[in-house]
C-alpha cells in the first residue's frame, strides 16, 4: 500500500494541503502521515497553532528534530587542528562557477586544482586564547537552529540555504528513507504554490523521483496552480482558523527566517521583543566559534548584513539590533519613519491592532 505524507509547517498553504489530503483520505482510504520539522527557530504562536491544527482536523502530526550532537567532537578537534595555521580559498567569480558547470576539463583545473584566476582569500592563524575559546564553546545546546549555526560558524544565507536540507527535509527523510527501502512507495504532499517566485512556477503538480536501491517517490503539489487567498479558503471550509500571526502583518509564519521583510522584522521587534532577544544572544555564541570573526573578518548576522545598507562595511548594522533599527526607516533606510517610531514608543506589552497582508482582519 502507498504510504502519503503531507508536511506541516503551521502556515498556510501547508494546512490547505493538509485538507485537501484529508479529502482525499476519505474518499479513497489512503494511508495519511502528517509530519511537522521543528527547526528550534519556530514561533510559539505557530507551535501552539499546529497543535489547534490537531484538535479541530482530527489528525495527528509527527514531530521531527534534527539532532548534531555527533558532529560536535569532531568540530572542536578540526578547531584545534586548524585554525591555528594560514587558512587559503579560492573565491571563484560568478563566471567561474558558471563555466566550471558546463565543462569538466575546466572544473578539474579550476575546482580541484585552482588553476584559474580567480583571487585567493587568506585567512591569518587565529590566536591561541580564541582556539580556546571557541573549543570550549562549541557544546551543543540541544537547539537545532543554533547547533546548525554553530557547526557551519554562520548563519544560512539566501544563497547558502543549507537550513532547508539540515533541519527540514533530512530528519523527514529518517522516517521516509526506510519504507522506501523496505520497497513502499510513497506520495509526498507538498504545499507549493507556483505564484510564490519563479523556480517553484517551474515545477510540476506531479513529479516521479526513481531510485534504483528503493521504492519511488512522487512529489505531489496540490496547490501549484492556487493562490493564496484560495489556500485560506480551502481551510476555512475545514472550519480551520488562520495562524494568528497572519493577523499580525506577517507574510510567511513558518520558522524565524532569514529572508524576513523590512514590516515583518519591525512587527516582530514590537510584538515578540522575547524572539530578538534570542537571536541576539545566538549572534554572539555563533561570533565566538566562527573563523571568520575570530581572524577579524565580518561577524556573525542572523539576517544577511547585505540586506540592508551599510550592513557589510559596519558590523553593528548587521547585526539584529542595527537591522531593527533600518525596519523603523522609510524607503532608502535613511529617515525614521515617525508613525513607526510611535508604535516603538508604545512599549512591548502594549496591544497591537490587527493588520494583514491578506486582508483576513474583520
Amino acid at each position: 500500500m502507498i504510504q502519503h505524507f503531507v508536511s506541516i509547517s503551521g502556515g498556510k498553504d501547508s494546512a490547505a494541503t493538509a485538507c485537501l489530503a484529508i479529502e482525499r483520505a476519505e474518499k479513497r482510504d489512503m494511508n495519511m502521515r502528517f509530519m511537522f520539522a521543528d527547526t528550534g527557530n519556530e514561533h510559539d504562536v505557530t507551535l501552539e497553532h499546529i497543535a489547534y491544527m490537531e484538535r479541530t482536523l482530527g489528525i495527528t502530526v509527527e514531530t521531527v528534530r534534527a539532532d548534531f550532537t555527533h558532529r560536535f567532537q569532531a568540530r572542536r578537534e578540526a578547531i584545534a587542528r586548524d585554525w591555528s595555521k594560514e587558512l587559503r580559498r579560492k573565491m571563484h567569480s560568478p563566471e567561474c562557477l558558471a563555466r566550471q558547470r558546463d565543462d569538466l576539463a575546466y572544473a578539474e583545473r579550476a575546482a580541484l586544482r585552482g588553476r584559474c584566476d580567480c583571487p585567493i582569500k587568506v585567512s591569518p592563524p587565529v590566536p591561541d586564547d580564541l582556539i580556546a575559546r571557541a573549543i570550549e564553546m562549541m557544546v551543543p545546546s540541544g537547539n537545532p537552529f543554533l547547533d546548525m549555526a554553530m557547526l557551519h560558524g554562520r548563519f544560512p544565507g539566501t544563497k547558502t540555504r543549507f537550513c532547508t536540507s539540515e533541519l527540514n527535509l533530512e530528519p523527514m527523510d529518517r522516517v521516509k528513507d526506510p519504507i522506501r527501502m523496505a520497497g513502499t512507495p510513497i506520495v509526498e504532499w507538498i504545499g507549493e504554490r507556483a505564484d510564490e517566485s519563479r523556480a517553484r512556477a517551474n515545477k510540476p503538480m506531479l513529479e516521479i523521483r526513481r531510485c534504483t536501491f528503493r521504492a519511488p517517490a512522487v512529489m505531489y503539489r496540490p496547490l501549484i496552480h492556487q493562490t493564496a487567498l484560495d489556500a485560506f479558503a480551502i481551510a476555512k471550509r475545514h472550519g480551520l482558523k488562520p495562524n494568528p500571526l497572519y493577523l499580525m502583518n506577517m507574510g510567511r509564519v513558518g520558522c524565524f527566517c532569514i529572508n524576513i521583510t523590512k514590516n515583518e522584522l519591525r512587527e516582530t521587534a514590537l510584538r515578540f521583543p522575547k524572539v530578538i532577544a534570542r537571536i541576539r544572544e545566538w549572534e554572539g555564541i555563533v561570533d565566538n566559534v566562527s573563523r571568520r570573526a575570530a581572524s577579524g573578518g565580518s561577524c556573525a548576522t542572523f539576517i544577511p548584513a547585505v540586506n540592508i545598507p551599510g550592513g557589510l562595511d559596519d558590523p553593528r548594522t548587521g547585526r539584529i539590533d542595527g537591522q531593527i533599527a533600518w525596519s523603523n526607516t522609510t524607503k532608502g533606510g535613511r529617515n525614521f519613519d515617525l508613525l513607526h517610531h510611535l508604535d516603538a514608543m508604545d512599549g512591548p506589552d502594549q496591544q497591537r491592532s490587527c493588520s494583514s497582508q491578506y486582508a483576513l482582519c474583520e
